[in-house]
C-alpha cells in the first residue's frame, strides 16, 4: 500500500515526465513538417517557455519540468494538510502548479525584456496562458495518483496525510527549483539572443561580393559521371594514362574563357574524340543550371569535333568561353568538373567564376596543344 508521502512523490514524477512526454510529442510533431508541424504550433505548451532543439533550450525544459514537479508536490501538501489528498485535490493543484510555474517565468522574462519596451513584454506574457490551460487538460493524469483501489484498508492513516515539516521542506525546495528553473530559462534565452545577434551581424558576402556558402541551401550534387552510352575506343585517353589540368582564366572586356588541357603521361599515344564533358557547382556544392553548348566563343575557335591522337608525354586542349557576369547577390560557380568524354569519371578544380545560373558556356573540341599554357 502507498504511504502519503509516496502518493505525493509519484504524483510529482508523474507531472515531470508528462510535461517531458508532450515537449517531446510537440518537438517531434514540428520537426515532421506538414499538416503535422501546424498541429504542433496548435497544441498547447506544456510549460511556457521550455522547448527542445538546442541544447539550452533542452536543459531549461527539463529544468522547468523538474520545478513543476517539485511544486506540485508542495501545493498537493498544503491543500491536503486537513484533508485526505484525493484525485480532485491533485487535480487541483496540478492546475496551480502551472499557473505558478506560468507567474515565476513571466517575471524571469520581464525583467530583460522591459528593456525593449511595453510590445516585448506582451509579446512574452502571451504565451504564458496556453500552459495554464495545458495544466486543467492534463491534470487528471499525475492526480490518478492518489486514485485508492475501492476496499482499501485506510485505518491508521492521518488525516492530513503529510506533516507540516514535510510540507514546509517541500515548499522550500519547490521554491528553490522554481528559481533555478527561471535562471535556467532566461540563460536559455541569453543564448538564443546572442545567437541571433551573431546571425544578424554575421557577414553574408566575402571580400569580393560573392555569397557565401549556405549550409541551409537545398540542390542536387553534382553527378560523378555523365551519361554515355557510346562505348570508349581501346585506344582513348582515359584515367589510366592521362589526366586533365586546369588553366587560369583569361578574359577581354565582358568576356572570360579557361583551357582544360588533356596531358598524356603514358609511354603510347591515346585518343580523345570530340568535346570534353562538362558540369560546374555553385558555392553550397550543388550542380548549376547552366547551358553546355559546343562550338566556338569570343575567346576561341572550334575546328569542330574529330579524332584527335595524343602522343606520348603530349598535350590535347579545349577551351571554355562565357560572357562576363555580376556575381554580388546570386550563386555562382565555384567548382569546375570536367572529363575527357561523357561517361568517364569527372575530375573537379576549386575555382571562383562568373558563371551564374541560366548562363551559356560554349567549349571547344579537343585539340593538339604544346606543353606550354595556352
Amino acid at each position: 500500500m502507498l504511504t502519503p508521502r509516496r502518493r505525493l512523490l509519484l504524483g510529482g514524477g508523474i507531472l515531470t515526465l508528462l510535461m517531458l512526454g508532450w515537449q517531446t510529442l510537440v518537438f517531434l510533431l514540428g520537426q515532421s513538417g506538414g499538416s503535422l508541424s501546424t498541429l504542433a504550433f496548435a497544441l498547447p505548451g506544456a510549460t511556457p517557455t521550455g522547448r527542445f532543439g538546442s541544447n539550452a533550450d533542452n536543459w531549461s525544459s527539463v529544468a522547468v519540468a523538474v520545478a513543476a514537479g517539485f511544486t506540485f508536490v508542495a501545493i498537493t501538501a498544503l491543500l491536503a494538510r486537513r484533508r485526505e489528498a484525493t484525485v480532485t485535490t491533485g487535480w487541483l493543484a496540478a492546475a496551480l502548479t502551472s499557473l505558478l510555474v506560468s507567474a515565476i517565468l513571466a517575471g524571469f522574462a520581464i525583467a530583460p525584456n522591459a528593456l525593449w519596451g511595453p510590445g516585448s513584454v506582451l509579446r512574452s506574457l502571451s504565451s504564458y496562458p496556453t500552459s495554464v490551460v495545458w495544466g486543467l487538460a492534463t491534470g487528471w493524469i499525475p492526480a490518478l495518483a492518489f486514485l485508492r483501489p475501492r476496499g482499501e484498508d485506510r485505518a491508521g492513516e492521518p488525516v492530513a496525510g503529510i506533516g507540516g515539516t514535510w510540507t514546509g521542506v517541500l515548499s522550500g525546495v519547490a521554491v528553490l527549483a522554481l528559481v533555478g528553473a527561471g535562471l535556467t530559462v532566461q540563460g536559455a534565452h541569453d543564448v538564443a539572443q546572442a545567437e541571433a545577434r551573431a546571425a544578424a551581424n554575421a557577414p553574408t558576402t566575402d571580400e569580393n561580393g560573392i555569397d557565401l556558402p549556405d549550409p541551409n541551401a537545398v540542390g542536387d550534387p553534382v553527378p560523378t559521371v555523365a551519361p554515355e552510352t557510346d562505348p570508349i575506343p581501346d585506344d582513348a585517353c582515359t584515367g589510366e594514362n592521362s589526366m586533365l589540368l586546369k588553366t587560369e582564366p583569361d578574359a577581354a572586356t565582358g568576356h572570360r574563357s579557361l583551357t582544360i588541357r588533356l596531358m598524356n603521361f603514358s609511354d603510347a599515344p591515346c585518343v580523345v574524340d570530340g568535346y570534353p564533358d562538362l558540369a560546374f557547382a555553385d558555392q553550397n556544392g550543388h550542380v548549376m543550371s547552366v547551358t553546355i553548348e559546343h562550338g566556338s566563343s569570343f575567346m576561341a575557335t572550334d575546328a569542330g569535333a574529330q579524332r584527335v591522337e595524343v602522343p606520348a608525354k603530349g598535350y590535347a586542349a579545349a577551351t571554355i568561353g562565357w560572357d562576363a557576369n555580376s556575381t554580388h547577390g546570386t550563386l555562382v560557380a565555384s567548382t569546375v568538373y570536367a572529363a575527357a568524354r561523357a561517361g568517364a569519371d569527372r575530375g573537379s578544380w576549386p575555382i571562383v567564376l562568373d558563371i551564374v545560373p541560366d548562363t551559356t558556356v560554349s567549349v571547344t573540341a579537343w585539340r593538339i596543344a604544346s606543353p606550354a599554357v595556352e
